[in-house]
């Protein structure tokens, strides 16, 4: 590096001496625009690929405005770490005159943490003390980024807000049942109105944002004097349990039903098929019922006159997507992804440093297996989609010196080791695992990681119950004791 600078000074030099006497006078602005041109060149000028800082940037499972960064260089200390908040994802910040440092122990390794207070798209600037720089972009939320709200409703007519607190919202469309797809025209903003004029029925509203965070929402038009109007709720904690809320204006509610589909565009015959779900007939009526298995289930709710409305809820434990890493071999990764509830029909690579995506081709079904090569050291997220709109997504990093682990094994137990039958969650928080690598380093690491897997989780016995932790390909285990809910 200190060469090329030389070279650099040397040239400029050169260039000083010379151009004044092949120029006329006229010419004296010219030369002092090649000048500072190079000038401003030597300042920035890029370092081989092989001395550039090493960065891995990771979010908190539980604070997505939280980020752990973590700093290598081979062979230079780190010297400075900067942040600035962009408008837009596409915006460059000089970093020479803007960010806000982070104050941290400079050395070979720097690992730091850092809150942002506020939602945002963030360039995170390294640099060492030989002047190599890398600038990586974060995007920070608290709660989801796009959300979509009710807010009036008529006959026939039903208005949304749509929000992003990141970016422009460019795309909203309504699906009716039939898939028919009615995309709104709009003008991409943080926050737009959308005002639905549609006949009775059930329908689905799709958002995206700029930066392809995405949410969809249902709604039901229905028609007062026909079928029953219906809400279905999934209590908190428990997505196999829902309470619904039947009511009609004019008539009894008589009949409610449920059956399981083997996908969500199978018909269901209610007047043959299905298991009634006990009510006493009213006009209004509240009932709860918990789903013993994961699946798609229809429920039929009928009124005293025949008139009735089927519902499709999806039901399931844990998130019906998981994506668990099958190797890592220098730049390759493989990967299992499964669904429970039905195919998968997307998977993307996303480049957290230049938020490139790049479409994986798939066999579409319910266990997809990807390989993929990354084209350069970094951070990215593999996002996989089911035909239901689920979306998972999981960050891996490829470093030009990967460790392998050789085993794993707990450190500190979590802080909460008891539970009450059926009613609470696994809580890893305060866990931590040792991991060991080949050349006999090892990494305090919390369980609630994002790399770590836990299962064997089982509330519904009470007694001793094994947690099996996977890092790394190695797995270790520990017991949490599950008591009696009184």
């Amino acid at each position: 590096m200190k060469n090329k600078k030389l070279y650099v000074i040397i040239i400029t030099l050169s260039i000083l001496l010379v151009l004044p006497s092949m120029v006329i006078a006229e010419d004296e602005e010219f030369i002092s625009e090649i000048v500072s041109g190079l000038l401003y060149a030597n300042r920035f000028i890029i370092s081989p690929e092989e001395n550039l800082p090493s960065v891995a940037i990771t979010h908190d499972q539980n604070d997505n405005r939280k980020i752990t960064i973590v700093a290598k260089s081979k062979n230079d200390i780190i010297e400075q770490i900067k942040y600035a908040k962009k408008i837009v994802k596409e915006e460059m910040i000089d970093f020479s005159v803007s960010g806000t440092e982070l104050n941290f122990t400079r050395g070979n390794k720097v690992t730091i943490t850092h809150t942002f207070e506020e939602d945002g798209i963030y360039d995170v600037f390294v640099k060492d003390s030989n002047d190599n720089q890398m600038t990586y972009t974060v995007i920070a939320y608290k709660d989801y980024p796009v959300s979509i709200g009710e807010v009036s409703r008529g006959d026939k007519q039903i208005s949304f807000v749509v929000k992003s607190t990141l970016a422009n919202i460019t795309q909203v469309k309504v699906v009716d049942s039939n898939s028919f797809e009615d995309v709104v025209e709009l003008s991409p903003a943080r926050e737009i109105q959308i005002n639905c004029n549609k006949d009775y029925g059930t329908y689905k509203i799709y958002a995206e944002d700029a930066l392809g965070y995405k949410k969809e929402t249902s709604f039901t038009l229905v028609d007062e004097n026909d079928p029953p109007n219906v809400t279905i709720n999934k209590e908190d904690g428990n997505n196999r349990s829902i309470k619904i809320v039947a009511e009609s204006k004019t008539n009894t509610i008589q009949l409610i039903k449920y059956a399981k589909k083997a996908n969500k565009d199978e018909r269901i015959d209610f007047a043959t098929n299905g298991t009634e779900i006990p009510i006493t007939p009213d006009k209004k009526v509240n009932v709860s019922h918990l789903f013993e298995e994961d699946g798609i289930y229809a429920i039929y709710v009928k009124d005293a006159y025949g008139k009735a409305n089927i519902y499709t809820v999806y039901a399931y434990k844990d998130f019906p997507i998981t994506i668990q890493k099958i190797r890592e071999n220098k730049k390759t990764i493989k990967y299992e992804i499964i669904s429970n509830l039905s195919k998968i029909v997307e998977v993307k690579i996303r480049n957290l440093a230049t938020l490139h995506e790049e479409p994986i081709s798939i066999n579409q079904g319910m266990d997809v297996v990807i390989e993929y090569t990354v084209p350069d050291y970094g951070s990215y997220i593999i996002q996989a989609q089911d035909e239901l709109g689920f979306i998972n997504e999981e960050m891996f990093s490829i470093t030009d010196d990967i460790k392998i682990v050789t085993s794993i094994m707990v450190n500190t137990m979590p802080s909460k080791t008891k539970y009450k039958q059926n009613s609470e969650r696994l809580n890893l928080e305060g866990g931590k695992i040792v991991v060991v690598y080949d050349d006999y380093s090892t990494d305090i690491i919390e369980m609630t990681d994002k790399a770590i897997r836990a299962t064997g989780f089982d509330n519904s016995k009470v007694g001793e119950n094994t947690i099996t932790i996977e890092y790394g390909g190695k797995t270790t285990k520990f017991n949490v004791n599950i008591e009696q809910n009184i």
